[in-house]
Formats: structure tokens, C-alpha cells, sequence
């Protein structure tokens, strides 16, 4: 069975929306996913799989998405992930070029 909270496979599967959509996506994820780990049953197992984990990153993204910042204590391969987002964004011309430099 495939962990659904897996931070790759979620940004395969948005890499190719448009900006708005990624961010729709995202937020209903992580509330979906949020209200599902808490009080629940199946809660505990959903932690234990990594849900909290999960929506920290969906957060991290959604962050980077609005502000165009790289989020505090991201990890490098998370990182490369919304570059991954960035490169498909400025190819659609849905975010400025210079957000690249970010990752230099």
C-alpha cells in the first residue's frame, strides 16, 4: 500500500497545476489530513504512518507558494522538491524568474 503521506508523491502528483490550483489543493489536503490525525479513530495510526509530519510540509509549501520565501527549517530534500514546483511555475510564467535565485 502506498503511504499517503508521502511529501514526493503529493508534489508529483500537483507539479503540473497551475499556482492557484496547487495551493487549493494543498490547503484541503492538509485540513483533511489535520482533522483526520486528532481525535478520530484511526488518529493514532494515521500519526504513526506521518500525517503531522505530512501537513508540516504541505504548510512549508503553502508557505513558500504565497510568500516566495523558503520556509525555516525546511530539509534539503524538501527543498529541491518546491524547486522542482518553481521550474514548472516560471515555465507557465506563473511566478517571476527570480524566484529561482532562491535556490542558488
Amino acid at each position: 500500500m502506498k503511504n499517503p503521506y508521502n511529501f514526493h508523491n503529493f508534489i508529483e502528483e500537483i507539479k503540473d497545476y497551475d499556482y492557484f490550483e496547487m495551493i487549493r489543493v494543498a490547503e484541503n489536503r492538509c485540513r483533511i489530513i489535520e482533522k483526520a490525525s486528532f481525535s478520530t479513530k484511526g488518529a493514532v495510526q494515521r500519526r504513526a504512518l506521518g500525517s503531522v509530519e505530512f501537513t508540516e510540509k504541505l504548510k512549508k509549501l503553502l508557505f513558500f507558494l504565497r510568500y516566495g520565501a523558503i520556509p525555516a527549517g525546511i530539509e534539503d530534500y524538501d527543498l529541491l522538491e518546491l524547486k522542482e514546483i518553481a521550474l514548472k511555475l516560471v515555465k507557465k510564467k506563473q511566478l517571476k524568474n527570480r524566484i529561482l535565485n532562491l535556490f542558488k
